[in-house]
Parts: structure tokens; sequence; C-alpha cells
């Protein structure tokens, strides 16, 4: 099965994901661009955003953000422009228009082999990493960009993508590290579909943002190692594509599915060594 660029997934993502587009003045020359994972900090009828760098980021087009489903989110990826004669230093504010949006989701930390079982169901496409922003928010909080199948609803969208999806990252601290991997904290990428019978009518590439808190898994590394993982590396499990062919039902069972040839390697240590003695700030 092809894969595509990550540059190029992330334009699907975007078309897919309800990226929403908020810019309607022209551009500005005396604006640059900004893009990044976000931390939503405020809540309906007035936003605001905090980056990885402690600066709160304050929209002036609040009125836009009124097209944008928040959600349950607490993350979100954002472009914006702004002007170097906003940002205060002293208050570590930064006003800022708002081009485009996507809230991300969190999902959930899966902690033993038997809910690993109970949970994992169905396989990825490919699995990666925004090319254009920091994969960490901070040394807790990874971001990850899922490629996966799913079906069109009735009315020719993929709704179900979102509704009927759902992903989890395990952690075994107790497994022997492989040699290639002997510095690198490994964790699995699981995901679970509501219902298996659809599978055949899961012909449709998209993609989602995952939020994971990744916070056992580094103190639990942290602790055995007594420092910092070189990479965070990311297993999953992808189609075999010499079962079924075209036969979604096939091809899409789980039970068919291989680990991918090529899991995602995520450097961590080179963002984070600084820290490594030190507490984090959520």
């Amino acid at each position: 099965m092809k894969k595509m660029k990550w540059a190029a997934m992330f334009a699907a993502a975007v078309a897919m994901l309800g990226f929403t587009s908020c810019l309607n003045s022209d551009d500005d020359n005396s604006n640059y661009p900004g893009y990044e994972y976000v931390q939503i900090t405020s809540s309906i009828g007035y936003y605001s955003f905090r980056n990885a760098s402690g600066y709160t980021l304050t929209p002036t087009n609040q009125g836009d953000l009124s097209k944008v489903n928040f959600g349950s989110a607490r993350y979100a990826v954002m472009s914006y422009q702004y002007n170097p004669d906003s940002i205060n230093n002293v208050t570590h504010t930064v006003d800022i228009t708002v081009t485009g949006l996507a809230p991300v989701e969190t999902y959930r930390n899966l902690y033993n082999e038997s809910e690993v079982t109970s949970f994992a169901n169905a396989p990825f496409y490919a699995v990666g990493v925004d090319s254009y922003a920091a994969p960490y928010f901070d040394k807790n909080t990874l971001f990850i960009l899922a490629a996966y199948y799913a079906k069109l609803d009735s009315d020719g969208d993929l709704d179900e993508a979102s509704t009927n999806h759902t992903f989890g990252l395990y952690y075994d601290a107790n497994a022997e590290p492989e040699a290639m991997y002997s510095d690198d904290l490994v964790m699995t990428l699981y995901h679970h579909v509501t219902d298996t019978n659809l599978n055949k009518e899961r012909t449709q590439f998209t993609s989602k943002y995952l939020h994971f808190d990744i916070s056992s898994a580094v103190a639990a590394y942290q602790s055995k190692n007594g420092e910092l993982p070189d990479q965070i590396v990311i297993k999953y499990k992808t189609p075999d594509t010499s079962m079924g062919g075209t036969d979604y039902e096939k091809l899409l069972d789980y039970a068919n599915a291989k680990d991918a040839t090529n899991p995602l390697q995520i450097p961590y240590q080179r963002y984070f060594a600084e820290d490594s003695n030190s507490s984090t700030n959520n």
C-alpha cells in the first residue's frame, strides 16, 4: 500500500478534519506567520491560547472562532499571523489573527495486556507527526497524526471517522528493550472501531490529530533507566496488503494485521534534556 509523504498527509488532514479557515482580510506585510500546537485556555465566547513557550496568544478575530467546534478538546493545532510589535515580553502576551484551527482530542492510555486485547480491533493506514509543528507541548504531552480507513455516512461525509473510532497508547514498562531501541521509550498505538461489521464499507482514507498524556510512561522509563529516552518510538499495526485486495472486510480484519515495517520515531531527549531533573509545567 503506497505511503503518502507527511506534508501531503497534513494537507489531507486539513481538508478532512475541518481545519477551519478564519482569515477574511487581506494579507498584511507587517505580519508574520505562526503555526503550532496550543493549549486552549478560555471558554466559549472569548478564546485565548497558550503556546509551549508560555505566551498567551489572544485572537483579535474572536468572532471568526464561532465557526469552530471545540468540543471537549484541551489543545488545538493553529495557524495565525502576528505583528512583532504586539509581543509583550513582560506579560508574555501576543495579539494574533487566527487563520486556521483544528481542535485536537485527547485519547486514553492503556495499562495492561488484557486492556489492549479487549481494545485493539482495527489497523492504521499510517502514523506520523505534523510536518510543520513540534510534536510536543511539554515533555508529558505528545501529538500524533493518525491515518486510517473510514466509511461515508448517508450524506457522503466522513462523520463516521470521528464518532466510531477511538485510540489508545500502551507502554509496557516490563518489556525487555529491543537492541535497536535500547535507548528509546517504545509504545504501541492501538485503534478501536465500534462495529467491525462495517469494515467492508470503510473504504475511504482519513486522518486525525491525537493527543496523549505520556507522563506515566516517561516517569517509568526515567525511573528504570536513570535518564530520558533518546526517542519516542510508536509501533502500530497496518493491513496486510496481500490479504483481500479491495475486499476491505478482509483487508481491515485485525486478525490479519501486521506490525508496521517502520515504526514512528520521534526525537525526545534533544527537546527536553535540560529538563531531565526538573518538573514539567502542565
